[in-house]
């Protein structure tokens, strides 16, 4: 979903990603395990700010999205071959 609205005289583009996830396991731990993989993008880039954000900060779910960010950041940088693109900057940025 992209929202637009005008800002001054600058565009601004604002877009939101959201993933519910669960590690692949065969033991559960109440609820552990899942946590959602979101982000906002300003701009054409990830507001690092917002990565993880619909996660409780400091709980376990807080942290295992955070990493598993980190991998995805990482992983699609490398598939992109760009390194000005919005995975990169962000991979190279995003340190929890």
């Amino acid at each position: 979903m992209v929202i637009r609205f005008a800002l001054g005289s600058a565009l601004v583009l604002m877009a939101s990603m959201a993933f519910a996830a669960t590690p692949k396991s065969n033991v559960t731990h109440a609820d552990s395990e899942n946590y959602y993989l979101n982000w906002q993008e300003r701009n054409g880039e990830i507001a690092l700010d917002s990565v993880c954000s619909k996660n409780e900060k400091g709980s376990m779910q807080f942290r295992n999205c955070q990493r598993h960010a980190q991998v995805m950041f990482r992983n699609h940088c490398k598939q992109s071959n760009d390194k000005s693109s919005k995975w990169c900057v962000a991979q190279s940025r995003y340190n929890p």
